[in-house]
């Protein structure tokens, strides 16, 4: 898409990392999430730092799943009802 000058939108961005998380290539998936962040747009919203989490779950990389969640937690995006699965994700990931 980027190559034909088309921007994905950060659907496409959750729903790519989460199929890389899924086929268990988490290192991809969170290449993916950083390749976005340094790219700044579209700003990454909770869907897809809790999939970058469950990347790191999958991985066994607790320590980066912990520098996401505060990361995603110094944002103005945190839906309250989104707070149980944040948690969680975070807790699996250091499991």
């Amino acid at each position: 898409m980027i190559k034909q000058g088309i921007q994905p939108d950060i659907r496409v961005y959750c729903s790519i990392i989460g199929t890389l998380v899924k086929s268990h290539q988490w290192e991809k998936a969170l290449e993916v999430f950083d390749n976005l962040i340094a790219a700044g747009m579209p700003a990454p919203n909770v869907f897809v730092y809790n999939a970058a989490i469950r990347a790191c779950g999958v991985g066994k990389q607790w320590e980066r799943a912990v520098q996401l969640f505060e990361d995603m937690n110094a944002g103005t995006f945190i839906y309250p009802f989104c707070k149980l699965l944040q948690h969680s994700n975070v807790v699996i990931s250091c499991s």
